[in-house]
């Protein structure tokens, strides 16, 4: 609610006075307020920093992104806001911006080693979803010609929990030999 609606404010006093006129402000006072507070939640849906969980999805459709439905409001925004405001130059300096939105409070450390075409980056991303922010920051801002290393620290405590998932695989190694005619 932006503001607390008070019909009764807007009349003069000497009308102020009589008690219709105040029964009948009171009365028509919560209607004027869900039209306010439903005013204010459209201007809000317009923006992508302000709109709530039902907007979101419409946002998300448009940038092209799948959500995760374990995200929070503010995770997808902020996804949102990544791929809204991916533009050009990509370049080095576009890189380093987008690793400062995405990793801000974990921080994160880049050595690039352009002589071998490779960058590493070292991150500690604990949040749903950040890891694949990543994956999708380096796909748009390094050049296909260089090699990305891309290392996750999490730290574990022992009273932590924590989960690993994986799905079995197998690798099997045919070789193959010419016989030789005797």
């Amino acid at each position: 609610m932006i503001r607390e609606v008070d019909l009764l404010s807007y009349l003069p006093d000497f009308i102020q006075a009589y008690k219709e006129m105040r029964y009948l402000m009171l009365a028509e006072n919560p209607e004027i307020q869900t039209a306010e507070d439903e005013t204010e939640k459209v201007k809000n849906n317009q923006f992508v920093t302000t709109c709530d969980m039902r907007w979101i999805s419409n946002f998300e459709k448009m940038t092209g992104i799948l959500p995760d439905p374990q995200s929070t409001l503010e995770d997808r925004r902020r996804r949102v806001l990544e791929k809204w405001n991916a533009s050009i130059p990509y370049n080095y300096a576009r890189l380093i911006e987008r690793l400062d939105g995405l990793c801000w409070n974990e921080g994160y450390t880049i050595r690039p080693d352009f002589q071998d075409f490779e960058i590493e980056i070292l991150v500690s991303l604990i949040e749903q979803g950040q890891v694949r922010d990543l994956e999708w920051i380096c796909e748009t801002y390094v050049p296909a010609n260089i090699k990305v290393i891309l290392t996750n620290k999490m730290q574990a405590y022992p009273e932590m929990m924590m989960g690993a998932g994986g799905i079995p695989s197998i690798c099997m190694l045919f070789e193959a030999e010419e016989e030789e005619n005797g």
